[in-house]
């Protein structure tokens, strides 16, 4: 997340975390490293909770996402990135290419 430009990026204690992997001022991260591509249902649980807390809803995947939870993202302009096992994240939804484009110099 510092590397796409938020600040104050910072890793949510192990535990309870209501959906918040990584937080920074102005957005907040889950991260799935399952083997299954991540469903709509994760997608709108995290998308509810960055909507209640103002916060920018990024979503890291390491399986990407099933076609429906990509759907919906692009809809709600939801950032998504699917990343590999060396946690290289890649955009896989046009917010997410619009946060990366962003960043370029």
């Amino acid at each position: 997340m510092e590397y796409l430009g938020y600040s104050n990026v910072r890793v949510t204690p192990v535990g309870a975390d209501g959906g918040v992997d990584v937080s920074s001022d102005e957005a907040y991260a889950q991260v799935k490293a399952k083997t299954a591509p991540t469903g709509i249902s994760d997608i709108q649980r995290h998308f509810g909770v960055c909507q209640a807390a103002t916060r920018t809803p990024l979503f890291f995947s390491l399986a990407g996402y099933t076609t429906s939870a990509m759907q919906w993202a692009e809809r709600a302009r939801m950032a998504l990135f699917r990343f590999d096992l060396q946690g290289q994240p890649e955009p896989v939804s046009a917010t997410a290419r619009d946060i990366v484009d962003s960043t370029a110099l």
